[in-house]
């Protein structure tokens, strides 16, 4: 629309394209085109830096990690506490829910249903971290002996947009 000189709505457009000289309308998309495809080399430009970026950021990383597994991965590194942590966090309740179980009066129905309720987001929570922490390590230690670094979503979009390089 600006390259025509006209408003940005579809029918602006269509008007300023069908009333306007061809000559001059080719020249004026043919330069918008241009112009386009230099903002994308520019973008993959960036795209290509960060991810640059993030290979030496990855490489670091798996050097500490390759220091940590040489020197042997102590029972309270911190990803072990995490997982130490959910286990204390899903154990602390059990008794209560023990005894609300097995408790035949009116109100432990109804107590024993509150507390699962209550229970229910933090123990998702927990999964959920516990769950991360584990994707993470797993992900984490396969980059350190493999040494290759994951393709980014930034990366997948510039390769699936931008052509490949010809050599």
């Amino acid at each position: 629309a600006s390259a025509l000189g006209s408003d940005a709505t579809p029918e602006a457009v269509n008007n300023a394209i069908i009333s306007g000289d061809p000559a001059a309308v080719n020249a004026a998309l043919s330069k918008a085109d241009t112009e386009a495809a230099a903002k994308w080399d520019a973008i993959a430009r960036i795209a290509e830096s960060q991810a640059e970026a993030d290979k030496a950021n990855i490489e670091q990383v798996n050097e500490t990690i390759r220091s940590e597994n040489a020197s042997g991965v102590s029972w309270y590194h911190w990803r072990h506490l995490i997982g130490y942590m959910v286990l204390i966090w899903f154990a602390i309740p059990i008794p209560a829910f023990i005894r609300l179980t097995f408790q035949y009066d009116s109100g432990a129905a109804m107590q024993l249903t509150a507390m699962i309720t209550a229970c229910i987001p933090l123990y998702g929570f927990m999964a959920g971290l516990l769950g991360y922490v584990a994707q993470d390590t797993t992900k984490l230690k396969s980059i350190a002996m493999t040494g290759e670094h994951p393709q980014g979503a930034i990366a997948s979009i510039v390769k699936a947009v931008v052509p490949a390089k010809k050599k």
